[in-house]
């Protein structure tokens, strides 16, 4: 069998050509048509037929809980939500290489939804599934769901490139899509977790019929309420069992937990469903692992993302961790890029600005020769160190900086975030400010020299941030840090991060000598 089809040639490189059965060549043609044409990219429509219904076939030759052994001297990777988010998929991809005999590797459902890049993940995920029906394994979550899809994007994503018809074929293949997977009859991975019923066995999901259709207006069945918690339901601080405010499923503390557990002779749960900080959280005793692996979330957050690592012969209630950040800046798929990452740099300035004063003060520090500039390496870390966001600074410096050069003029790049006001505004605020210092320094019957003098407290002939605060707060003014630190900036003319005498008399002079104007 053999496709070929028309395609948008405004996209950077041709789609690959379809045979079956799939080759590797087809899989990285087809990564590489998407990661160059980012969401330009079309694959014809017949293929996207084609693969969907090559992969119903894989599907419906699985059981709706996969029993898996992990391959002698190789790993299982469990990999969470990742929300059509491509660039995540790829980086996940480079680091553990493709799915082979050596390595089983499990997306825990949520593939789509939010993320502008669904259909892209979607198609990639089905051809490796197709290309290794048993050794790249795909679990439902919630959001491979029709009425979720028609909520959170993915429908208009579908519609946009395509039309109904391969909408309503993706959703034969979510129906059709297991529910989870039993490692070494010892883990289970599902989406979401566990169950209001206490009496919950692993043979009740074994049992499950697929394909699973959602109908709202049918009662449902015991089979319909195990479906809603395995998608829906989430662990909890509190014990015992209740509703989730979700509005599906529930939540569970330990006790429920170790009760399950126990009763399935099992070690560990490991579940996606929520997004973690750090991309995957440990909580009930250890004995539940939620993994998530869409970093810079919906791009309004800075979480990281991550993966479980089970390898042979290993305590499996102890498996590895691996955390990144997908390459969101990446050139290659800059339209995606724009979208997902306007809300994170967005909070970053607004953590920035209310940190700024504190950020100076680190540079300075840092800056022992007053030239004004840090390194980037510097500049990255005192970011990290002062906001607490362990993310990766460096390639948001093009961004907050405008420039990736190795070196940043820090006062220039903390003036970006300070607080705008009418020119007008702040010249009365200035005048005044600069009229109050000035009647302190002339109430002790101080010479202007004297005044740097007392300032300068270490007498080094420059007078630093920490000492400016110092002696402003000792003027009893009251100007909050953050106005002090304003008022230091523009005391600075050099920007090099310290007040020499020059500086220091060329802006108090006036005021100072001449109080009436």
């Amino acid at each position: 069998c053999c496709s070929s089809d028309s395609y948008d040639d405004s996209n950077i490189v041709a789609p690959p050509v379809l045979h079956f059965p799939i080759t590797m060549e087809y899989l990285e043609g087809l990564i590489n048509f998407y990661a160059k044409g980012g969401l330009r990219a079309k694959l014809p429509k017949n293929q996207v037929m084609e693969i969907i219904d090559h992969v119903l076939d894989v599907l419906d030759e699985q059981p709706t809980l996969l029993d898996v052994k992990i391959p002698e001297n190789g790993r299982v990777v469990v990999c969470g939500d990742t929300h059509g988010q491509f660039m995540d998929l790829l980086t996940i991809l480079k680091d553990t290489g493709y799915p082979s005999k050596q390595q089983i590797i499990i997306f825990n459902g949520d593939f789509v939804d939010r993320g502008p890049a669904g259909i892209e993940v979607l198609l990639t995920l089905f051809v490796m599934k197709i290309l290794y029906p048993h050794h790249l394994l795909l679990h439902r979550g919630n959001h491979e769901q029709r009425h979720m899809n028609a909520k959170y994007s993915f429908e208009d994503q579908v519609l946009e490139k395509y039309d109904s018809e391969v909408f309503d074929f993706i959703q034969e293949a979510f129906d059709t899509l297991p529910l989870g997977s039993v490692l070494e009859s010892k883990v289970l991975i599902i989406h979401g977790g566990l169950f209001e019923d206490l009496d919950v066995c692993l043979d009740d999901i074994r049992c499950i019929e697929r394909p699973i259709v959602r109908h709202k207006t049918k009662t449902p069945t015991k089979s319909d309420i195990l479906v809603e918690s395995i998608l829906w339901s989430d662990p909890s601080p509190d014990l015992g069992v209740r509703r989730s405010k979700r509005g599906a499923g529930v939540v569970f503390g330990s006790d429920i937990t170790k009760l399950f557990l126990e009763r399935n002779n099992l070690s560990l749960l490991v579940r996606s469903h929520e997004m973690k900080q750090e991309g995957y959280e440990k909580t009930h005793n250890d004995q539940v692992i939620t993994i998530f692996s869409a970093s810079y979330y919906c791009g309004s957050n800075t979480n990281k993302g991550a993966f479980l690592i089970f390898d042979y012969g290993s305590d499996l209630r102890h498996p590895k961790h691996k955390q990144y950040y997908a390459d969101v800046l990446s050139s290659n798929f800059t339209s995606i890029n724009d979208t997902c990452m306007s809300e994170t740099l967005q909070r970053l300035k607004e953590l920035i600005f209310e940190r700024r004063h504190d950020l100076f003060s680190a540079y300075v520090d840092i800056d022992k020769e007053h030239t004004g500039l840090v390194s980037s390496h510097h500049w990255s870390h005192v970011l990290r160190d002062v906001i607490g966001l362990n993310i990766n600074w460096k390639a948001m410096q093009p961004y907050l900086v405008g420039s990736s050069c190795d070196f940043v003029q820090y006062v220039p790049f903390l003036d970006k975030f300070k607080a705008h006001v009418d020119e007008n505004t702040a010249k009365r605020w200035y005048t005044h400010v600069m009229h109050e210092i000035c009647a302190r320094f002339r109430a002790k019957a101080m010479e202007l020299s004297t005044v740097f003098k007392d300032m300068d407290t270490d007498g080094d002939g420059l007078i630093s941030y920490d000492e400016f605060i110092n002696a402003v707060k000792a003027s009893e003014i009251g100007l909050a840090d953050e106005q002090i630190y304003d008022l230091m900036h523009d005391l600075d003319s050099d920007h090099n991060g310290v007040i020499d005498y020059q500086e220091f008399r060329s802006r108090f002079q006036v005021e100072f000598y001449n109080p009436e104007g």
